[in-house]
């Protein structure tokens, strides 16, 4: 416990994760271990200083280091792994779990069902077709519902996600990373979906507009065939509506049912409030919005 307060970190839990994280690891890669604990261990510095040129500092090449013990220190310092105060539910018989160390694990622990130790009753071994001394073996790993499930190399899927962040192609990133196209769309795409979700949520929960704030409202198709001309399409035009906030520069767009009046006033009905400036085209759709409220472009 003192080497890690010496570094700075006090947390149990995380001492907890990272003590089994270290005795999972090899002799020779305990010197690596200490050495990533002290560059992650101050956040802020790590996220200041962290760019394309001194990624290869902070995470070193394979050659350098073969068994990804700086990625493995750095995704359970920032939680990205789960973390043992939430431990999940058991996947056989729906108990809780406890934190349980396994050295042939990524990091080192899993989580263990606590029945794992105790014995059925004779009525509970008939329902289950077992033997008195049956013990329940279910166990969640570490990485079950993270970045990592699935994957053998934590480095990569790291390297991956800086890359998308940073705005680097598909194609790019598969060569500089060294793995599969497959596996590189493939995150590529986890994170994106990620990102919706969360600007999703934002959205549901960020009021837009309000009184004299000014918004503009406008729909575009897709798959539309022009001059009845080209390839049918079986999904049939799909139709966008956006909005947009010019006081904050924000704005969004989603998937309505149709260009109906009815559809696209009750989702500005649904997104703005009362009072709201609304700019937009002069479709017959918005005929119905207030006049005051509405200004034609």
């Amino acid at each position: 416990m003192s080497d890690y307060l010496a570094v700075g970190i006090c947390n149990d839990g995380l001492v907890r994760e990272l003590e089994a994280l270290r005795k999972a690891l090899v002799l020779e890669d305990q010197s690596m271990f200490w050495v990533s604990l002290r560059k992650f261990a101050d956040e802020s510095a790590f996220a200041r200083q962290l760019t394309l040129m001194s990624w290869g500092w902070y995470f070193p090449p394979p050659q350098a280091d073969p068994t990804d013990v700086a990625s493995r220190v750095f995704a359970v310092m920032s939680h990205l792994v789960s973390s043992s105060d939430l431990p999940p539910s058991c996947p056989l018989c729906g108990k809780a779990t406890e934190f349980v160390e396994a050295s042939t694990t990524n990091f080192g622990w899993k989580y263990g069902c606590v029945r794992s130790h105790r014995r059925l009753t004779a009525a509970q071994a008939r329902k289950f077709h077992k033997k008195c001394t049956w013990r329940c073996s279910g166990s969640v790993s570490a990485c079950s519902g993270t970045w990592f499930e699935g994957t053998k190399s934590v480095r990569k899927v790291l390297s991956l996600l800086f890359c998308w962040v940073n705005r680097v192609p598909v194609v790019r990133a598969k060569m500089n990373v060294g793995c599969g196209e497959h596996m590189a769309v493939d995150y590529y795409s986890l994170a994106r979906e990620v990102c919706e979700v969360i600007i999703s949520n934002e959205v549901l929960s960020r009021p837009f507009g309000g009184p004299g704030i000014c918004v503009e409202v406008d729909k575009c198709f897709l798959t539309r065939r022009k001059y009845h001309k080209g390839r049918r399409m079986k999904t049939g035009t799909v139709t966008l509506f956006g909005i947009y906030e010019r006081d904050t520069k924000l704005g969004f767009h989603f998937q309505v049912k149709d260009k109906s009046s009815a559809v696209l006033i009750s989702e500005i009905q649904r997104f703005l409030q009362p009072g709201t400036h609304i700019m937009s085209d002069a479709m017959k759709s918005y005929s119905k919005l207030y006049t005051a409220s509405c200004t034609s472009l």
